[in-house]
């Protein structure tokens, strides 16, 4: 049950990551073929022009770039994170089923217990110690997306029609990362 979480998991949240890529790559196609200049989704001063095509294309293809590896490394942040839960998660149900077992034995002496008291224990100390080393990445990852979100509002409402889906699907994307 934990694996299939796992698999949804990662599937969905990878599907959403290419297409925050390509509605970034497309916006940014879609906008250069409309205004036939270089106009960015944000404007910002750039110590050269934007008006020769060329110039224009290595800036959005940076852009691009940049964006992709944001978007891969929030999936491999989130991907490592829920693959440790769902070890973990998986060791308790293996612990859970060799307590049933044990306690289902008429002949329970406490020497069965000792093994899977150890085991509870030290996965309890695991998970502490997981908490310990994610409770700030949680709070900085909370903060960041909250930032993200607010920016991404006040660009919705001032860029361009053109622009407006990419700031969009950001928006929806960091939504549903804090959930």
């Amino acid at each position: 049950e934990a694996y299939s979480h796992f698999q949804k998991f990662s599937s969905a949240y990878w599907m959403l990551g290419k297409i925050i890529i390509c509605v970034t790559a497309f916006s940014n196609i879609i906008s250069f073929i409309i205004y036939g200049s270089g106009k960015l989704h944000v404007d910002i001063w750039l110590p050269f022009s934007l008006k020769n095509p060329f110039v224009h294309l290595t800036v959005m293809s940076w852009r691009i770039w940049m964006s992709s590896n944001l978007v891969l490394v929030h999936y491999g942040y989130d991907l490592n994170l829920d693959s440790i839960i769902t070890i973990l998660a998986m060791e308790f149900d293996i612990l859970r089923n060799e307590l049933k077992e044990v306690l289902n034995n008429c002949e329970t002496k406490m020497e069965n217990l000792k093994p899977v008291i150890v085991q509870h224990n030290v996965l309890i100390d695991l998970s502490s110690r997981l908490q310990k080393i994610y409770s700030p990445l949680f709070l900085y990852n909370f903060v960041e997306s909250s930032f993200v979100m607010c920016l991404s509002a006040f660009e919705i409402i001032t860029t361009d029609k053109v622009s407006r889906p990419v700031f969009i699907v950001t928006l929806m994307t960091v939504s549903i990362q804090i959930l």
